[in-house]
């Protein structure tokens, strides 16, 4: 029986700009207009698109709003309230977040920006429930105890969301990973620590909605 589950948002279109674009045109007004230095912007398409152009990756960067959305429903969930449910958001930049038990986060995306700003800068906030720390994806899994590690993408076998969690919950501590990008998929170094991939959709779904048909058959699975 599962004692709890583990959710990683891996690859995470987090992180702030990239000293290769500091001296964009862009950029500079961007940070003009928000009173901060370029070193702090969060890296956002809808701002800095045209600076982006050329970055590796490209199409995996740029959008901090995909972990907004997840950061929100994740603890606004039963199964996270009730400490059944650990998170963790692997960045695309290898750092990770770790969200502990009890956070509250803001609930508009000015705030949210403002806290991960200081999160990428103090890397703990919110008296520890809030930490960054640098690790990439293998690295990160090595610090906590788990049993299997199992992801979804377009790529893997099909079948529906309640098959799967009802099939890994015979384990004590699954890890289930969603992508937090916009595009693409999962590289190769996530790859090959994922045991098994599943797709649940025929179609192309947003890592939010992936992440809210878990919270809801993990939680019919374990009665909530």
């Amino acid at each position: 029986m599962v004692k709890r589950f583990v959710l990683v948002i891996a690859e995470t279109s987090l992180e702030l700009v990239p000293p290769s674009m500091f001296q964009h045109p862009t950029v500079i007004h961007d940070a003009r207009r928000r009173g901060l230095d370029v070193s702090e912007l969060l890296l956002d398409r809808s701002y800095h698109y045209m600076a982006m152009k050329g970055l590796q990756q490209e199409y995996k960067r740029g959008r901090p709003d995909i972990a907004y959305h997840i950061l929100l429903d994740v603890t606004a969930s039963p199964i996270y309230k009730k400490g059944l449910l650990k998170l963790y958001m692997h960045t695309i930049d290898n750092h990770v977040i770790d969200v502990s038990y009890g956070l509250r986060p803001p609930r508009t995306y000015v705030r949210y920006e403002g806290l991960i700003r200081e999160l990428f800068k103090k890397k703990s906030l919110a008296n520890g429930l809030l930490k960054l720390f640098d690790a990439d994806f293998s690295k990160m899994l090595e610090l906590f105890q788990h049993d299997i590690v199992v992801g979804f993408s377009r790529m893997g076998n099909h079948t529906s969301m309640g098959c799967v969690i009802k099939q890994y919950s015979v384990y004590n501590v699954p890890v289930f990973v969603v992508g937090g990008f916009p595009r693409g998929h999962f590289s190769d170094e996530i790859k090959k620590e994922i045991s098994t991939l599943y797709c649940i959709s025929d179609y192309a779904l947003d890592a939010s909605t992936v992440v809210n048909r878990f919270l809801c058959e993990a939680e019919h699975n374990i009665n909530i």
